[in-house]
């Protein structure tokens, strides 16, 4: 589950919280064995805070199906980036459904 700059607007908020929560129950419904939920690479702005919200909404299920992974390499997903991060993608997401 990608939620990112464009899909929050200015700010991780209670309502937006509420949907997300509301995302990860109903793919949990449908039967999906495990919820990636991933952060936005955070920059000068209030960014990381959104990665700290997902990261406790994440945590406060406690459910191990729901996992949560954070890009932290700096490196935009740019065409050169994609294949730049394409090893680390796959590590940590095979990593997230082990």
């Amino acid at each position: 589950l990608a939620i990112g700059r464009n899909d929050v607007g200015t700010g991780f908020d209670a309502p937006r919280q509420t949907y997300f929560n509301a995302i990860v129950a109903a793919l949990l419904a449908k039967g999906y064995g495990r919820v990636i939920c991933r952060a936005v690479l955070p920059d000068a702005s209030s960014w990381g805070a959104f990665n700290t919200v997902m990261q406790a909404l994440v945590t406060a299920r406690a459910d191990p199906k729901v996992v949560y992974v954070n890009r932290t390499d700096g490196v935009h997903p740019s065409d050169a980036g994609y294949v730049t991060m394409a090893g680390l993608f796959f590590t940590r997401y095979t990593a997230a459904l082990a």
